[in-house]
């Protein structure tokens, strides 16, 4: 049996997924069709009881509102469903290295400092290593997540994604990524 906490990080899920495409094709009642989704999407798995309780502690946590029939994300809630768009995001590891190194570097002002830290903890969670106090590295190609974290956290020209052949103390960073090592034979 799923956990209550799963019910509700779906139901958040659907309602954002339901924004971004109510803003691409505006509906004329949001509240039924907002409604259906949840239903057909979770009525399988949760009982209609579960699924009341949830929105009832979505509206609660002041995650989402209600008013005149019409369910809506509040800021708070769009919030949250960028933190979970967040934690889905990887990158994969290939099966052989390419010899290139991606490097992200920023520069956020201490006004942003949420932002910043985000960035920070997701890229930590994404397996980058730090180089210098705002410089990280990757060996892995990751070229449009960095671009969704760009666009996500809205860093516009603060962040800058390169790739490069060569970076200073290589041969340390191969070896804390275990790329580019002579193999045993």
């Amino acid at each position: 049996m799923a956990k209550a906490g799963d019910l509700v990080r779906e139901v958040l899920q659907i309602l954002g997924n339901f924004e971004q495409a109510a803003r691409v094709a505006p509906l004329s009642n949001r509240y039924r069709l907002t409604r259906a989704i949840i239903a057909t999407m979770l009525a399988p798995r949760y009982p209609g009881r579960e699924l009341s309780l949830a929105l009832s502690r979505l509206k609660f946590r002041g995650l989402l509102q209600e008013e005149s029939g019409e369910i809506r994300l509040t800021p708070k809630g769009l919030e949250r469903v960028s933190e979970y768009q967040l934690d889905a995001l990887e990158i994969p590891v290939p099966e052989s290295w390419d010899g290139l190194w991606r490097l992200v570097s920023w520069e956020i002002p201490e006004s942003q400092r949420s932002r910043r830290d985000l960035l920070r903890a997701t890229l930590v969670r994404l397996g980058f290593r730090q180089l210098q106090r705002s410089l990280w590295v990757l060996p892995y190609p990751c070229r449009e997540q960095v671009e969704y974290l760009r666009d996500h956290l809205n860093l516009g020209g603060k962040l800058t994604f390169i790739e490069a052949s060569y970076v200073e103390g290589e041969a340390r960073l191969r070896h804390q990524f275990g790329v580019g090592l002579p193999q045993e034979s």
